[in-house]
């Protein structure tokens, strides 16, 4: 099987979808067959994600919320190279949270999703390790009100990435150069900012 695709996910993807069994092989070839969108289990070589990637196995977190998933471009190859973190995540659009759900389903217990807005959060204050938000914050009209909650719930980190330059994206409404974004992040309650430049994007990392 081409190992390009992160395989006990997409197996586990294939599994839930269809409520089948097998080995991971042949529910990889299951879903090809049947036309599923297998390409979303694809391991990212994205810079962002790779470097994102890096600085939490700098952390070793046990317990991981991913703000806006979407269909988890970071979220999946994370989970390969993170074997030891739970992830919880959260989006505001369902088919993307019952993707998530699927591959839990399917018998891969470290994930699972919730519908829900990243600003009304039901967990107690705390509860992760590290809140993850990547390509989130852009999007939202009152990233600070987001930002504060996303900090309340984080026990250790909070890790986001931006876009660094304009693009052609509408669902992008925000901009936030490096100092905006260290600002954002303290003014929602982190100690301290670590800010760093990959391709077209900024990363911070918090600490609370």
């Amino acid at each position: 099987m081409n190992e390009d695709y992160l395989t006990e996910i997409a197996a586990a993807y294939v599994r839930g979808h269809l409520g089948i069994d097998g080995s991971d092989e042949e529910m990889m070839q299951r879903g090809f067959d049947e036309g599923l969108k297998m390409y979303r289990f694809k391991r990212s070589e994205l810079p962002r994600v790779t470097k994102c990637i890096g600085l939490l196995k700098g952390l070793v977190p046990q317990t991981l919320l991913d703000v806006g998933t979407g269909r988890g471009v970071f979220l999946w190859t994370m989970l390969t190279d993170i074997p030891y973190v739970t992830a919880n995540c959260i989006d505001i659009i369902d088919h993307r949270v019952e993707l998530i759900n699927t591959v839990k389903r399917g018998g891969f217990p470290r994930v699972e999703a919730e519908l829900t807005e990243a600003s009304n959060l039901s967990y107690k204050d705390g509860h992760f390790d590290v809140v993850t938000a990547l390509e989130v914050l852009e999007h939202m009209e009152s990233p600070l009100t987001a930002v504060k909650e996303l900090i309340r719930v984080a026990g250790r980190y909070i890790l986001v990435s931006v876009p660094s330059k304009p693009d052609n994206n509408p669902e992008h409404i925000q901009l936030f150069s490096a100092e905006d974004l260290e600002d954002l992040l303290l003014q929602g309650g982190a100690k301290s900012v670590q800010l760093h430049h990959v391709l077209n994007h900024r990363i911070a990392l918090g600490k609370l």
